[in-house]
């Protein structure tokens, strides 16, 4: 009898929302009210964008985040779970953070991830499980973002293939999509093209099993 285990896959899972222009049509002039707040400073000195990371005001309602967050999380492990055999247990998550990123014409995010360290809360311990980029506003042809695996090296792979995802290759991928991924996933938004980009960012802690 042959017996296979897989590693925890580096999974980028995306949907289109159906409800995406009703949210838009709320959601889009709150940010763009929040924007002129001069408290919005850039917290990260390699990019060039404007964020309300530093100074976050709550700007969805829980129908938007069940809409964006949850279904999105609950089709991505269903999706692994029956495809790949991902064997992911988890009670109950919980939002650490929620974002906006502003950008315009040329302007980029660094490679980076959500990795930070476990919370407890009401007497549970939650760990980095998810991130998730919902693209509220975009006219680009083309993606902007891109996916970076660490490991040096991929398995079945040729050597020199690079370790790159490149959502600029996946057409579906644009406004209106959420994006859902490992908190642990390197990634990045290249010079932008276009004016008026706007992105919200969720980092999602799960109580793992």
């Amino acid at each position: 009898m042959a017996h296979c285990v897989i590693f925890p896959p580096e999974c980028i899972y995306w949907r289109k929302l159906e409800d995406h222009d009703q949210i838009k049509k709320v959601i889009l002039p709150r940010i763009k009210e929040l924007q002129k707040d001069k408290n919005n400073k850039n917290p990260f000195n390699l990019s060039n964008f404007t964020t309300n990371f530093a100074n976050r005001s709550k700007f969805l309602d829980n129908e938007h985040v069940e809409s964006i967050v949850w279904k999105t999380i609950h089709e991505m492990v269903t999706f692994m779970c029956e495809k790949i055999s991902f064997d992911f247990t988890a009670e109950s998550h919980i939002i650490t953070d929620c974002w906006f990123n502003a950008y315009n014409v040329g302007e980029y995010q660094e490679l980076h991830n959500h990795i930070s360290a476990p919370i407890e809360n009401n007497g549970k311990m939650y760990h980095p499980s998810f991130s998730l980029i919902y693209i509220l506003n975009d006219e680009s042809e083309k993606s902007s973002i891109a996916f970076r695996n660490f490991n040096a090296h991929r398995p079945f792979v040729k050597m020199l293939d690079s370790n790159i995802i490149d959502m600029s290759h996946f057409p579906t991928v644009k406004e209106g999509v959420v994006i859902a991924f490992p908190a642990c996933l390197e990634h990045m938004v290249r010079p932008v093209t276009t004016n008026g980009r706007v992105t919200i960012a969720f980092n999602v802690f799960s109580d793992i099993k």
